[in-house]
């Protein structure tokens, strides 16, 4: 059962993670890899800090939203679901391979991801000369849509911000920067509803099969921790949002490429001492004898004779 801090500590977690372009996975990753700090997420915990960090998003896109209902936006809904299609076949192809989680286990693949991340920002968000020439979030092609999600799918890979990967590849497509980051927001809001509904179902399915408990597939937490780092990973992550579009403005959400550049080499050297390194074999337990079992030695025959009375 978590405790209040631990609850809230996992929701500033959350809220800052989910919007800076820095890799929430990748990070959760490297801290197991190089600390030992374990992810102790269940379901339902999962479930409640991304709602969290959708209402902060509903929060700041909430005109934008209420605009969806009149038919002159209904295109911009149209290229929303339009970018979940390449999102969501790598999700499913994710999901049915593991391969999330295998990455996650293999710190020069998170390291590699970090450096793709530090790529997209540095070369994605540079300064070009015809930036006036940009097209709004409602001038936007289904090309440069597609793009958009296929990128987010790529995301799924550990290391690789979703944030930053998507904005930058919005920019770099011709997009304003004010409006990649709406659309990148935008259809995280689809993202996460649909990859929080799909865990929901595959735990759903194993508790109907009898594979798991109610409580071994979505987690058991108490009512009142679960509202703490609720609150603090919406007060977070609308701070987080916030400041965020305040540094695309600027142009200085570009340079979180430098950190993910250090954080990348960190991995990948780490990465690459554990596969170059020899293993070592498993020590025994200290003041315990190796068991050692001695067969006795064959007798030798004696030859048969016949006794005679």
């Amino acid at each position: 059962m978590e405790s209040y801090i631990e609850m809230m500590i996992l929701g500033l977690l959350q809220g800052i993670t989910e919007f800076l372009p820095v890799s929430s996975s990748g990070h959760l990753a490297l801290g197991h890899h190089l600390f030992g700090v374990e992810s102790v997420e269940t379901m339902m915990m999962e479930a409640v800090l991304h709602l969290a960090t959708l209402i902060a998003i509903f929060i700041v896109y909430w005109r934008t939203i209420q605009s969806f209902a009149k038919p002159e936006n209904w295109r911009m809904v149209g290229f929303l679901i339009l970018a979940m299609i390449p999102t969501g076949i790598m999700g499913l192809i994710v999901q049915g391979t593991h391969l999330d989680e295998t990455l996650v286990e293999m710190p020069l693949c998170v390291g590699l991801g970090f450096l793709a991340t530090a790529a997209f920002l540095w070369f994605g968000l540079a300064p070009r000369k015809n930036e006036e020439s940009s097209v709004t979030m409602a001038q936007m092609s289904w090309k440069q849509s597609l793009w958009i999600g296929f990128i987010q799918g790529v995301a799924l890979i550990p290391g690789i911000s979703r944030s930053g990967s998507t904005i930058s590849m919005a920019v770099a497509s011709g997009v304003k920067r004010a409006d990649a980051a709406q659309f990148s927001f935008l259809l995280s809001i689809l993202a996460v509803m649909a990859g929080v509904g799909l865990k929901f179902m595959i735990a759903s399915y194993h508790v109907y099969s009898g594979k798991e408990s109610m409580v071994e597939a979505f987690g058991a937490s108490e009512f009142g921790p679960l509202l703490a780092g609720f609150l603090v990973a919406m007060i977070s992550g609308y701070i987080a949002l916030v400041f965020l579009l305040k540094l695309l403005s600027s142009g200085a959400l570009r340079y979180f490429a430098i950190y993910c550049l250090i954080a990348g080499l960190i991995t990948v050297i780490f990465g690459a001492s554990l596969v170059l390194s020899p293993k070592t074999p498993v020590p025994s337990s200290p003041g315990v004898d190796t068991l050692k079992i001695e067969l006795p030695h064959p007798q030798p025959e004696i030859p048969y004779s016949t006794v005679t009375p």
